[in-house]
């Protein structure tokens, strides 16, 4: 997906560690604490960036694939909501107004984490679920925390009840 920005903003141009240097814009920051913030943004090929400032060190990835989630998995520490309203507006505010909160990999990050930790990250993963966005592989990445009794027994149950309405809505739909 290519990116367009608004005319009045500049793509920043940033040198990276792995490549000599790469454009990006800015979309939205999260302050973690007092000198630990993440700015998340786009590069003009729709690749994530995550600028991290920690007191005076500033670093940078790009995440250009699901296998390089880890590089933006620390949005799974707020609300969804928030940051769902975050990146509107920083969406509307520098891009050219036709991309929507659907450009950021919700669901795929969620599977990542669900994925690849059984702890803290699932956890926060979980929060973000939503029924509506289950679908088979979802389901089968559920079965195996509801399973191997890897969550505590309420948020297993919660899991069953989600993935019992969505196989139900496949049956139904089937009819």
């Amino acid at each position: 997906m290519k990116i367009r920005k608004k005319t009045s903003i500049n793509w920043r141009i940033t040198k990276h560690s792995d490549q000599d240097r790469f454009e990006w814009i800015p979309i939205f920051t999260i302050q973690f604490s007092d000198n630990y913030t993440r700015t998340f943004g786009l590069t003009p090929n729709g690749d994530w960036v995550n600028e991290i400032i920690m007191s005076e060190s500033r670093n940078y990835s790009i995440t250009k694939n699901k296998n390089q989630y880890l590089n933006i998995i620390t949005v799974l520490e707020k609300e969804r909501d928030y940051i769902e309203d975050i990146l509107t507006n920083g969406l509307e505010k520098n891009t050219n107004g036709e991309y929507s909160k659907e450009v950021f990999p919700f669901l795929d990050l969620i599977k990542f984490a669900l994925s690849t930790d059984k702890g803290f990250w699932a956890e926060k993963a979980l929060k973000w679920l939503r029924q509506e966005e289950f679908d088979e592989e979802l389901c089968q990445i559920t079965k195996d925390f509801v399973d191997k009794k890897l969550m505590n027994q309420a948020t297993r149950h919660h899991l069953f009840k989600m993935m019992n309405r969505y196989e139900r809505s496949i049956t139904d739909n089937s009819r």
